[in-house]
C-alpha cells in the first residue's frame, strides 16, 4: 500500500500541474464510516476536468468555500505530498495537521491555494480525467 500510494502521489502531481492558474469547480464533502471529499479543477472553459478523490480522511480545512460558488476560483498552487507512516521527511506544516502515532498508516496530503485555500490528509487518492 505504501508504494502504491507514493506512485499516485506522483502520478497526481503531473496529472495536477497542469492546473494551476486554472478553475477550482467543486468541492464535495461526504461524511460517514469512511469521511471522503470529492474535487474537480477544470480548463478550457470547463471541457477539461480532473476529478480528485481522497477518503480515508485525517484532516480538512477549507477556508472562503463560499467563492467556489461563482466559478471564479482560481487556483493559484496546487501540491501533493506523500506522508510516509514513519513521520519522517514530511513538508513543513504537515506536523501542525496530524497527530502521529505508531499505527499511522501513510498519507497524503493535497493542498491548493488561490481564492478558495484547500488541506486535506487521507489514506486514499484517486485522480480521473
Amino acid at each position: 500500500m505504501t508504494a502504491e500510494l507514493r506512485s499516485a502521489c506522483e502520478e497526481a502531481h503531473f496529472a495536477l500541474v497542469g492546473y494551476v492558474n486554472e478553475f477550482f469547480e467543486e468541492f464535495a464533502y461526504m461524511a460517514g464510516s469512511e469521511e471522503q471529499c470529492r474535487i474537480v479543477l477544470a480548463k478550457n472553459a470547463g471541457t477539461e476536468e480532473v476529478a480528485i478523490r481522497l477518503a480515508g480522511i485525517r484532516f480538512l480545512s477549507i477556508t472562503n468555500s463560499a467563492a467556489l460558488s461563482d466559478g471564479s476560483s482560481i487556483v493559484d498552487e496546487i501540491s501533493i505530498s506523500y506522508l510516509p507512516s514513519t513521520g519522517k521527511n514530511w513538508p513543513t506544516g504537515a506536523e501542525h495537521m496530524i497527530r502521529q502515532f505508531s499505527e499511522l498508516p501513510s498519507l497524503v496530503w493535497l493542498r491548493i491555494t488561490g481564492l478558495v485555500e484547500l488541506n486535506v490528509i487521507s489514506s486514499m487518492l484517486n485522480i480521473s480525467r
